[in-house]
């Protein structure tokens, strides 16, 4: 299923294309192997909280795999590691698998292939693993390598399987880390998108996660009248979205686990570089897009 469909697993950020299925990378490895469409290679592994051991050694490996494919060349990568499986796809490198999931006025290859170089030289890989409950440990972790290797984007997906009027629902919640300091929440957010109708995969539903889609600039929206919606209390939506107890018998266990990883939503924020008045925030990530007043640029300083 995160195969075929990558954004099943809610990752946000640029689009990713999966490219192999069970990749071994050096003395390493990952269940699934993707880049996004700036050229950042993603590896998955899935793990069982019911099996710690199984979860370490599949962190161990996506480890010792970005390991690999650091200081990597290009050619070499898409010849030695992903030649077979980029074969199977019936293209022989990586811009060509991404070429067509991207729209023609978006597609930029030698961009590409130069945003691939660039993370292969500065280590700009992103880790993904799949559990079935959190894991204190991995998230330590996780926190750990987002604050010491910034260039590392480590990230925890929790999958839940939900009985619903007889379906079996899978639901995704993203846990991330990152380098940076996540910004106060300041800035209104934007609405965000409707809900969509859940999906049938192998007589599973799969409810969506919406994506939302952020911009460098503002965009003009004309206020729609929408009726109240009836919402639970707090307390029951965190029990809904982490019905187990990471932190042990503490009965405020899962407002804390909530409240400890979750992140601000995109939008415009202070500078915590103190060099413009408002950067970008892309909802995991600080950007180089910065604002002065009404003005919005680039900020290229290294």
């Amino acid at each position: 299923l995160a195969f075929s469909n990558p954004t099943f697993l809610s990752l946000d950020g640029p689009l990713v294309v999966m490219v192999g299925r069970d990749v071994t990378v050096g003395h390493g490895g990952a269940e699934l192997v993707g880049v996004d469409v700036t050229g950042r290679p993603v590896l998955v592994a899935v793990g069982s909280s019911t099996d710690l051991a199984g979860v370490r050694t599949s962190a161990l490996r996506l480890l010792a795999a970005a390991g690999a494919l650091l200081d990597s060349e290009t050619e070499v990568v898409e010849r030695d590691v992903l030649g077979r499986h980029l074969s199977s796809l019936g293209h022989r490198d990586l811009a060509s698998v991404v070429r067509p999931h991207v729209g023609p006025d978006a597609w930029d290859r030698e961009a590409f292939n130069a945003g691939f170089a660039r993370s292969l030289t500065e280590g700009r890989f992103r880790l993904v693993l799949v559990l079935d409950e959190p894991v204190a440990e991995v998230l330590d972790l996780a926190r750990l390598l987002g604050t010491v290797a910034p260039a590392l984007d480590v990230t925890v997906v929790v999958v839940h399987r939900y009985d619903i009027g007889g379906s079996s629902v899978l639901m995704t919640h993203d846990v991330r880390s990152t380098g940076l300091t996540p910004p106060a929440a300041e800035v209104v957010p934007s609405a965000p998108p409707p809900p969509t109708e859940a999906t049938r995969v192998d007589d599973v539903a799969v409810a969506p996660v919406p994506v939302a889609v952020t911009w460098a600039e503002p965009v003009p929206v004309e206020p729609v009248p929408v009726e109240p919606v009836p919402v639970a209390p707090v307390e029951e939506q965190v029990d809904d979205l982490f019905p187990s107890d990471p932190f042990g018998a503490d009965p405020d266990a899962d407002r804390k686990f909530a409240e400890a990883f979750s992140l601000p939503p995109a939008g415009w924020y202070p500078d915590p570089l103190k060099r413009f008045e408002l950067r970008w925030w892309a909802g995991m990530e600080w950007t180089d897009r910065v604002r002065d007043g009404e003005k919005v640029l680039v900020d290229d300083t290294d």
